[in-house]
């Protein structure tokens, strides 16, 4: 399941630092968003395609990458998924957002979910 997962978060860092990237920013418009300044919006393209291309090791080896898969599967898509719920509670969002908050919290659940399921079996 953890190959699985960091294949999964491969391809949706990427494909949406891609969509930032080329688009400018703008790719946020289709969500009813607004466009990020240039630079913040090319920094978080950078960030994402980086993270994304990052889980390619995971993919091959997971238990030699399990610190990646914690820090980067699990806190930082959980810790997205509440800066997304905090900004959508606020009102300061569209609800598309709530719908972002509730697919990276599934994310970061399923790959805590995998990684508590892997050590446990270990274990025995």
């Amino acid at each position: 399941m953890l190959r699985l997962l960091a294949a999964v978060f491969t391809v949706v860092n990427v494909g949406l630092g891609l969509l930032v990237g080329t688009t400018g920013g703008a790719g946020f418009l289709m969500f009813g968003l607004p466009n990020p300044l240039p630079f913040y919006g090319n920094l978080l393209a950078v960030f994402l395609v980086g993270t994304g291309l990052g889980f390619i090791p995971a993919i091959q080896r997971p238990d030699l990458y399990r610190f990646y898969l914690w820090v980067m599967g699990v806190g930082v898509k959980l810790g997205v998924a509440w800066l997304f719920l905090r900004v959508w509670l606020v009102g300061a969002a569209p609800t598309v957002l709530l719908g972002a908050a509730v697919a990276e919290a599934v994310l970061g659940g399923l790959m805590l979910f995998a990684l508590l399921q892997k050590r446990a079996a270990r274990k025995i």
